[in-house]
């Protein structure tokens, strides 16, 4: 019979059972793999903001492919949309981007609050893999050995990431502090 108990109440010679991932039926979230892409985008390192004289939906991105493909990406999810590029990243000045954004995710959060919203977990694997991914594009590295590293200030969010990456089957690390950042990797 298997159950939960806390670590500290394990004997030596009881066996443990890890769960590589959890079963969710996600049949009801119908979002596309590219929009959970630009959406894990923005979670890692974007900006949305509703103003009077317009709105604006930012990603902090800089590599030249990187920033063609979400170029491609948001016009294949909302269109044509001119998009502005400098030295902060890429930006769609854009009602319809900005209001489709802010049905999702909470825009009046900043980086040291943003967190997964609840829809998120009933997702399919690939849907959570494709927002996994936007966030390593946003905040994230590859080392020497070819492993995925993600540096975020806000722990709650990092330790929300490190879930999702479990429930896809992901491994990942503890989250430890490297100089003042949270770090784990994926």
């Amino acid at each position: 019979d298997l159950q939960w108990k806390p670590l500290k109440e394990i004997k030596p010679d009881e066996i443990v059972v890890i769960a590589k991932s959890l079963p969710s039926d996600n049949s009801h979230i119908d979002k596309s793999l590219g929009f959970m892409r630009i959406a894990g985008c923005y979670l890692g390192d974007g900006w949305a903001r509703r103003r009077e004289d317009g709105s604006d939906f930012n990603l902090a991105l800089f590599k030249p492919k990187q920033a063609q493909f979400y170029k491609n990406l948001m016009a294949e999810e909302f269109g044509q949309i001119h998009c502005a590029q400098d030295n902060r990243g890429l930006h769609w000045y854009n009602k319809q981007i900005t209001a489709s954004i802010e049905k999702h995710f909470n825009i009046s959060l900043k980086s040291y609050s943003k967190e997964i919203p609840a829809w998120v977990w009933q997702c399919s694997k690939e849907q959570i893999q494709e927002l996994l991914m936007g966030i390593l594009d946003a905040d994230g590295y590859l080392n020497a050995n070819g492993g995925h590293y993600l540096e975020l200030a806000n722990i709650a969010l990092l330790e929300q990431i490190k879930a999702l990456a479990i429930k896809c089957g992901w491994r990942t690390s503890n989250i430890y502090l490297r100089k003042g950042t949270r770090v784990a990797s994926l």
